[in-house]
């Protein structure tokens, strides 16, 4: 689970990256195996409407038999009545059938969209004493792709 958790933690730098640059975010879907190859879909359609439930389908029915999966896509989430963005990116490991379920807040300052607080809104309960480490992995992703692709704190 680690190892995913780890690529998701990139997939959502390149996420934002990507939000920053084309000033949309398709959802997308990644397929992770064991022997470190890895699938991507995009999920490119006229709404959001259409392409997220696609883009979910996709990581639930896990069509190409992979040891893990991870699917991002951007909305929106209520909080004191207000609509705040958020790119929503759901882990799965398929063979455990663990999962987890985060929202990546972020904020546009200066034309450029950064990342903010991150909730977790759900996960399996048998990982609740693997958290702060699948945490700890999550980051580490995002300072993995940081560092490769140089980008820093606007």
């Amino acid at each position: 689970m680690k190892n995913i958790v780890i690529e998701a933690g990139s997939l959502l730098c390149y996420a934002i990256e990507t939000l920053n640059y084309e000033r949309v975010l398709h959802p997308f879907f990644t397929s992770t195996f064991k022997n470190g190859e890895q699938k991507f879909e995009q999920f490119k359609d006229l709404s959001y409407e259409s392409s997220i439930p696609k883009a979910i389908e996709a990581f639930h029915s896990n069509c190409s038999d992979a040891d893990g999966g991870i699917v991002i896509y951007p909305a929106e989430i209520e909080e004191n009545n207000k609509r705040l963005p958020v790119i929503i990116v759901m882990i799965k490991e398929y063979s455990q059938n663990r999962h987890l379920t985060i929202a990546q807040h972020y904020t546009l300052k200066d034309g450029h969209y950064s990342p903010a607080l991150y909730e977790l809104l759900d996960f399996s309960l048998f990982l609740a004493d693997e958290l702060r480490d699948l945490e700890q992995a999550f980051l580490a992703g995002t300072e993995t792709y940081a560092r490769l692709h140089k980008i820093t704190e606007a």
